[in-house]
């Protein structure tokens, strides 16, 4: 088998949205005849708010090895990647030596680690492939700038992004809205961007039991606030106390971490008694939580490029689904794709509400549907990686 070395600052045990990606390529990469090494931190690294899931470390197979670095402690540093830097790279030099890899793959956010990429090239003569997960300076330019910190991160994000696509062989986009906007900016290097999206698991759901409820149950997972944008569920809230009004009994139920913002809003609206805040669940319990839906809830931000990753464990739960998004955004156009999908713009409760009043009445059985799951399974997804991989590898310096 060839070696890929994957460097990733979020990895098991540690749960969340950030590690699902890595791990699944992590998982079925040797079905396609790569063989990974991970490059990752210590458990203690991240932050208090973060969980443990020990669960979903099952998906790395045995016999992947996984190094671990410390990270640098710093109240003066806000970026967790920049933090990691001083131990990441040297690091690399003694992991080169020792596992020789034929490229380095390496995903974000985190995004500073990436500035490792023109090193691995320049230095170790390697290829480096780039996972944008999320947009870089993209994103964080539209981020309102607070103190002198803000600005300074800005600063090197300006500086080290293009730096870093510069020296890197290929730059895979999670979603093609992210992919336009990125070859827009790059224009003179656009052909070495391609899109892989995220995508959900089969396997996952094999030994899951959904939850039993008693009444109509609206699920949400994960959370309200990312980045520094809030995915604002007052129109959805307001939807609810419009069905409530009308004798129509209907739970929300909320797994991940307990926002404060969002509880006093579902109080300030009266709806705190039909909604429920569950807390931070293992991803085989969230999935449980969400299985047993009735419907399953996904909210988009007014970033375009965002596309929410629930959104394709969603679709393996073969669940109605109700997206509330901007039209013009990415969560809009995969969304149009799924049959069982009702999209609504966010900003009219009325038209929510009339929405799930026909869901519920509707009752709808939903079989698996073959394209999709052909389309977004970790598996088929991964065997695009592997091929970038062996196109990348076959290629000199």
């Amino acid at each position: 088998m060839k070696k890929v070395l994957a460097i990733a600052q979020y990895f098991p045990p540690i749960g969340g949205v950030g590690t699902f990606r890595i791990t699944k390529f992590v998982k079925y990469l040797p079905n396609f005849g790569w063989k990974p090494i991970v490059l990752t931190v210590q458990k203690d690294c991240y932050s208090n708010k973060a969980w443990i899931d020990a669960d979903f470390e099952r998906n790395i197979p045995k016999d992947v090895r996984v190094y671990r670095t410390k990270t640098l402690r710093s109240k003066l540093i806000n970026d967790e990647g920049i933090r990691w830097l001083p131990f990441l790279i040297p690091k690399l030099r003694s992991l080169i030596r020792k596992e020789k890899p034929d490229l380095v793959f390496i995903t974000g956010g985190p995004f500073f680690p990436m500035i490792v990429c023109p090193i691995i090239k320049i230095f170790y003569k390697l290829h480096c492939v780039v996972d944008l997960r999320d947009p870089w300076k993209l994103s964080y330019n539209k981020v309102p700038m607070k103190g002198l910190k803000a600005y300074l991160g800005r600063f090197l994000i300006n500086i080290a992004e293009p730096i870093v696509l510069r020296n890197a062989s290929k730059v895979i986009c999670a979603s093609d809205t992210i992919l336009e906007k990125y070859q827009i900016v790059y224009n003179y290097q656009k052909e070495k961007f391609l899109t892989i999206a995220n995508g959900y698991d089969p396997e996952d759901f094999d030994n899951i039991k959904p939850k039993k409820y008693k009444r109509f149950t609206i699920v949400y997972t994960g959370k309200f606030r990312c980045y520094e944008t809030l995915l604002d569920p007052s129109f959805f809230f307001k939807a609810l106390k419009i069905l409530y009004d009308k004798g129509i009994d209907i739970r929300f139920v909320h797994v991940g971490s307990i926002e404060k913002e969002i509880v006093t809003l579902s109080g300030r609206i009266g709806m705190q008694n039909s909604i429920k805040f569950i807390g931070p669940k293992s991803y085989a319990e969230t999935l449980s939580y969400a299985k047993g839906a009735d419907l399953l809830f996904v909210i988009g931000s007014n970033r375009k490029m965002g596309l929410s990753a629930k959104l394709f464990d969603y679709i393996g739960c073969n669940i109605p689904i109700l997206i509330l998004t901007d039209k013009n955004g990415e969560l809009w156009k995969v969304g149009k794709k799924i049959p069982f999908a009702t999209l609504l713009e966010n900003n009219n409760s009325e038209d929510i509400a009339y929405a799930i009043e026909k869901i519920l009445r509707k009752k709808t059985t939903i079989k698996t549907i073959e394209n999709i799951e052909e389309k977004y399974h970790r598996k088929k997804l991964t065997g695009i990686l592997s091929k970038v991989f062996d196109e990348v590898a076959s290629q000199t310096i």
